[in-house]
């Protein structure tokens, strides 16, 4: 396989450098990342495309977070080393893809976001109901339900704003184009978004699911998420709607 020639170093130089910017990166990404290449590069040899390869990691996540059911530390640590697992496959596809030039693809427009979907969706139930089994407090479910709805909507919402910034701009006739000062950030709002991405994406969820886990209190992870993703989406639409009236 034409891969063959390339060392680690090399493949990182080609499949993690490239595109990859340094704010969208938690501690946890690049751990993966250090791990990933090997995987990487060990796929590199198989016909195997990066889509699969997102697939898998799905898999591999929804039975990771099972494990949680159980209300035990046992199963946490078994489910957390799944999850990490699945992290670290999911930094695979990119690479792989990156590695093809496989740009313009619908994997990284539409099969990557909606396996995140899908996971953040799945995320909170089974934890909920080890949760359950650990202080027996039914309302646990109740947070559960709200840590996925607005994670969720958090998401749509963003989805929503980039639609309606280039709606707004057509319908005016002006370039498509998103204008300078919605992508330029203050350093009040760089801080912000790098907290959220070590506490509320994929990889930020993990560390406090550990933690939780380990000490047998899945309630306050379940708690504290349900009413951080709500206040995390009102964030968000308070700032959309700023946005869209400096426009006007």
């Amino acid at each position: 396989m034409q891969n063959e020639k390339y060392t680690i170093k090399e493949l990182r130089a080609l499949c993690q450098d490239i595109g990859v910017e340094d704010d969208t990166q938690t501690i946890f990404g690049r751990a993966n990342r250090l791990v990933s290449i090997y995987l990487t590069k060990i796929f590199l040899k198989t016909p195997i495309t990066p889509n699969w390869i997102t697939v898998a990691g799905v898999i591999v996540y929804l039975f990771g977070i099972t494990f949680f059911v159980f209300g035990n530390w046992e199963g946490a640590l078994i489910g957390y080393f799944l999850l990490v697992f699945a992290g670290i496959l999911d930094a695979c596809d990119g690479e792989i893809a990156r590695f093809r030039k496989m740009k313009g693809g619908y994997g990284a427009s539409f099969v990557e976001p909606v396996s995140h979907d899908i996971m953040y969706s799945l995320t909170f139930l089974p934890i909920a109901y080890g949760a359950f089994i650990q202080t027996g407090n039914p309302y646990v479910f109740l947070f559960a339900a709200a840590a996925s709805i607005f994670k969720l909507l958090y998401r749509l919402g963003e989805v929503r704003y980039l639609y309606g910034v280039l709606r707004y701009v057509v319908e005016r006739d002006d370039s498509v184009t998103v204008p300078k000062k919605f992508k330029d950030r203050s350093i009040v709002t760089k801080i912000i978004y790098v907290v959220y991405r070590h506490t509320a994406t994929s990889t930020g969820l993990l560390f406090p699911l550990l933690v939780a886990g380990l000490f047998e209190r899945l309630d306050i992870y379940v708690i504290g998420y349900g009413i951080y993703f709500f206040l995390l989406w009102c964030a968000l639409f308070a700032k959309h709607i700023y946005r869209f009236r400096k426009l006007s």
